[in-house]
């Protein structure tokens, strides 16, 4: 619970005075939505898993709001501990370096996922809106949320 308390404080500009959005998703298993910043530079996303999918993989998603001309790092941020049945895509990065974690940490460090969500992918709003990214994969009931930041 510290930890997401942690993670409002530092994000509630955002999250409070931010554009809603939601996304568009083949799978009804899956629900998505955003909150963007008024001028573009960033966007948190989530996506929850509601039920189990009778699709193999969830797929790509697609990151609607954000400023087709500028360029993004998309990564994902893991809060507490990861999703149960987490399976990460590869653009997410692996994290192989052993250092002093905190405790909640470690289950992300398991997992091999970077701490700070990684590098990332870098694309442009407008291919992140067309193309997106492969989704990863994880248990119902659970959710992932994602850092779109402008590079400028």
């Amino acid at each position: 619970m510290r930890e997401w308390v942690s993670f409002y404080k530092a994000n509630r500009v955002l999250l409070n005075r931010g554009d809603l959005v939601r996304l568009d998703i083949a799978d009804p298993t899956l629900l998505a939505y955003g909150v963007i910043a008024p001028d573009r530079s960033s966007a948190i996303y989530t996506v929850a898993s509601v039920g189990r999918s009778e699709v193999m993989l969830p797929g790509r998603l697609r990151f609607a709001g954000l400023d087709p001309q500028r360029r993004y790092r998309i990564r994902p941020i893991v809060v507490g501990r990861p999703p149960s049945g987490l399976n990460p895509p590869p653009w997410w990065g692996r994290h192989h370096r052993r250092l002093s974690i905190p405790r909640a940490k470690r289950h992300s460090a398991r997992l091999g996922l970077p701490a700070d969500g990684g590098r990332g992918l870098v694309v442009s709003g407008a291919t992140l809106a067309s193309a997106g990214v492969m989704a990863a994969d994880m248990h119902p009931e659970h959710a992932i949320l994602y850092r779109a930041e402008a590079i400028d």
